[in-house]
């Protein structure tokens, strides 16, 4: 079922690094969404974690065991519906909560149940991974659009169509400074203004094919208003073209912007350009 198309996306887009593990367990219909004054709209306002985790505890689970939680809630809820308490509920997922070393320990995605017959697919499996690289300390994939409005060099939220943490999709991996981030890819090549003072000649692989795909770029020549917390703007530079089921996109070179490192905290990432391969 679900769980078992989100292992295959996992253990390719990280190279078979990471997957659901043996660790993970599905505990269905643990919580009576039914009960008074519960609103699942936002179930955080009614303690969805704490309430679950006692159910949990008396029906004999170690909840100590699990570092991450991750809810599944109906993906609709209308008049007459359990839950219902004015307006229509229909979001994909958000993550909430309190910080485990950085990153959010749970998180909820609105899906239908596992049952219905496209909750592999589409906006529903996007969800899921989506949300789940929440708890691993990924934030959105943002684009840097250049004319909107008249004005240059907005910064569109979501926008970055090359990852799942964007404007992408259930067959979008993460990009490369996500994928950096997560200890899945490594650089072939680290630049800096030093090593750029000649010209270098680099051929990228695509970012699908192994562990040391991507380029990274540190601009320590710009001036320090351009640097952040992090130091100097680093740029992730990626090759992605179709590869397996779950990277699907067009042939292109993406370069991206990270003001962050690889500690858990949820960090942006800038899509900057997309180029075409060899210009």
């Amino acid at each position: 079922g679900r769980s078992s198309c989100v292992d295959a996306f996992f253990k390719q887009c990280s190279y078979g690094a990471a997957g659901l593990g043996s660790g993970f367990q599905i505990y269905p219909s643990v919580l009576d969404i039914c009960e008074p004054g519960f609103d699942i709209c936002e179930p955080y306002k009614n303690g969805l974690h704490h309430k679950v985790t006692a159910k949990l505890t008396s029906l004999g689970v170690d909840v100590s065991a699990y570092s991450m939680f991750y809810y599944y809630l109906p993906d609709l809820i209308s008049p007459g519906m359990p839950g219902y308490v004015g307006g229509n509920c229909e979001r994909g997922g958000f993550a909430a909560g309190s910080y485990n070393n950085g990153g959010w320990i749970y998180d909820f995605a609105y899906l239908p149940s596992l049952d219905h017959p496209n909750v592999n697919q589409g906006p529903y499996m996007y969800t899921a991974v989506h949300e789940i690289g929440h708890l691993a300390g990924l934030y959105h994939a943002n684009r840097v659009a250049r004319g909107v409005g008249g004005v240059n060099n907005v910064e569109l939220e979501y926008a970055d169509h090359t990852s799942v943490q964007g404007h992408g999709n259930d067959t979008t991996c993460y990009n490369a400074p996500e994928l950096w981030r997560l200890g899945w890819a490594e650089p072939i090549m680290d630049l800096n203004g030093a090593s750029l003072k000649q010209p270098v000649q680099v051929t990228l692989p695509k970012q699908a094919s192994g562990k040391r795909s991507i380029l990274r770029v540190t601009a320590d020549w710009a001036p320090a208003s351009a640097a952040s917390y992090y130091g100097p703007p680093t740029f992730f530079v990626s090759f992605r073209a179709a590869e397996g089921d779950y990277d699907r996109l067009l042939p292109l070179v993406h370069v991206q912007r990270l003001d962050g490192d690889k500690t858990p905290y949820l960090q942006f990432t800038r899509l900057n350009a997309s180029l075409h391969a060899g210009g």
